[in-house]
């Protein structure tokens, strides 16, 4: 009698481990997204980074504080800054559209530069609310004429440059930890450790737009539409959102209980989402179902490599650059 519950027991354990496994393998997405060509731009591990919007220049900060920017097309160094070039150690970047401004802070200074000359055109001690406030994020204007600077107290500071004014707004309870101006340079996209995402009016600060998350913002993607926004938490909270109709479109799907995503890219005339997970994963989503279509791995050598920044150049290839300072082009026919 007790083997024969024992056999009972294992059958049952049989079948249903064989149920889970089928479940799994019928939902499992194979690795089809490829890179079609590669390049290390640094042998040192970044901690920052940023493409611009048109994948054409690469603004990188490394381990040790060294600032550099190269050309993407043709692979090679245009400028380079080391840590003593700054006040305090840099560990933020920040590369205007119009690639002639890059932006640079540590916990208190931030610096304005020439990509050209290399020139320091302006610096300042950052300020908060709080006054020992750090910074968290930084953003330049398309033309690097105004900065968004982010503080770990939740407030934004928008610095005009040349006209030298500064506003600061009370939007965050705390960390800002994502920043993005929308295309008509009016409203800006913030996300903060606090769980919130909003937009809001550059010149007055109203928020016109908001959702809360029960956990930390991760990720933080609009798109180039103007009307979706794409909001990840640090745990289970994967959202694609119309600002204009303050709905939700779609949330992502997928088996696993938690999936932590790191940055995330609209392409398709915002109709897939590029997304990266907090280690070496990309993924392809269907926006208006949340359904996942393909994955594939970055080229990485370190288990913690991950995507610091997307762009998509203007043949519609989306390029991705790690923290290990590898510069990969995916190419447009693989994300249809």
């Amino acid at each position: 009698m007790i083997l024969t519950l024992n056999a009972k027991k294992y059958c049952t354990f049989v079948c249903l481990f064989l149920l889970l496994f089928s479940i799994v393998a019928c939902n499992k997405v194979e690795p089809t997204l490829v890179a079609s060509e590669y390049v290390n731009l640094s042998d040192t591990a970044l901690v920052s980074a940023d493409l611009g919007d048109d994948g054409t220049l690469s603004a990188m900060l490394d381990v040790n504080h060294r600032l550099s920017v190269w050309n993407n097309i043709n692979k090679s160094l245009i400028r380079e800054w080391q840590a003593s070039d700054f006040v305090e150690k840099p560990y933020y970047v920040s590369l205007a559209n119009n690639k002639q401004r890059i932006a640079v802070a540590g916990k208190h200074h931030i610096a304005i530069l020439s990509v050209e000359s290399g020139d320091v055109i302006a610096s300042w001690r950052v300020r908060g609310f709080d006054e020992h406030a750090k910074v968290s994020q930084i953003l330049l204007s398309h033309l690097g004429d105004k900065v968004f600077i982010g503080l770990n107290e939740g407030s934004i500071a928008v610095v005009d440059i040349k006209r030298e004014q500064r506003s600061l707004f009370n939007v965050h309870n705390t960390t800002v930890n994502q920043l993005i101006l929308t295309n008509n340079q009016q409203s800006i996209l913030s996300a903060s450790f606090d769980g919130k995402a909003a937009q809001w009016l550059v010149d007055t600060g109203e928020i016109t737009w908001q959702s809360q998350q029960r956990h930390r913002v991760t990720s933080l993607a609009f798109g180039a539409l103007n009307d979706h926004v794409f909001v990840s938490d640090a745990l289970d909270s994967q959202q694609i959102f119309n600002v204009n109709k303050t709905s939700s479109i779609a949330s992502l799907k997928y088996l696993q209980r938690n999936r932590f995503f790191r940055k995330a890219l609209f392409i398709n005339k915002d109709s897939k989402l590029v997304t990266s997970s907090s280690k070496y994963q990309l993924s392809l989503w269907d926006v208006n179902s949340g359904v996942e279509l393909k994955t594939g791995n970055i080229r990485a050598y370190n288990f913690g490599s991950t995507v610091l920044d997307f762009a998509r150049n203007t043949q519609g290839t989306v390029l991705s650059l790690s923290s290990d300072g590898v510069l990969e082009q995916w190419q447009a026919k693989q994300f249809r």
